[in-house]
């Protein structure tokens, strides 16, 4: 019984490294930053990834009237996915990303594609948790970052696999 509750809750309190070394094991990866983002909000950049109102009842969160103690078991929360059907994107366990965390400069674009080459900087981190009690902490946008050899116990990681253009 606790290894099923174990297994439908998101994968949690492991470092940078550690998110890393394990997707590279299932032949994956982290997401990037810009992946993350177009998965939550897709072209029509919803605030969150459901839509433009907050509903503390979509996402695995502390913002009241909704309370959560602890990470919730994946999918469990109604109406949350995105427009892809990602589920929990928002709540539940912020989220390593690959990128290293650089402050965002729309005037020179191209310094974002290099950011993530120094292995010691800080790394992006989104989506909020359970920990979170505003609603602004869970919008797609929100982002933050992490040292990449500390765990946390409110940060986790998903692993995605690039999707080939080629029929």
């Amino acid at each position: 019984m606790i290894e099923e509750l174990i297994v439908f809750r998101p994968a949690f309190s492991g470092a940078w490294f550690q998110a890393q070394a394990y997707c590279h094991w299932k032949k994956a990866r982290l997401p990037t930053e810009a992946e993350w983002e177009w998965a939550a909000r897709g072209p029509e950049a919803p605030i969150w990834p459901w839509g433009d109102e907050f509903e503390c009842s979509r996402a695995c969160t502390s913002v009241r009237p909704c309370r959560s103690y602890d990470t919730c078991p994946v999918g469990t929360h109604p109406g949350g996915q995105s427009r892809w059907g990602v589920e929990d994107l928002a709540g539940n366990v912020w989220e390593w990303n690959q990128d290293a965390y650089a402050v965002w400069d729309q005037a020179e674009p191209e310094k974002l594609l290099t950011a993530g080459e120094e292995a010691r900087r800080p790394r992006v981190i989104r989506g909020g948790s359970w920990r979170e009690t505003e609603p602004y902490s869970l919008r797609s946008s929100e982002r933050s970052s992490g040292p990449p050899g500390q765990a946390f116990f409110n940060v986790g990681f998903r692993c995605v696999q690039s999707v080939s253009s080629n029929p």
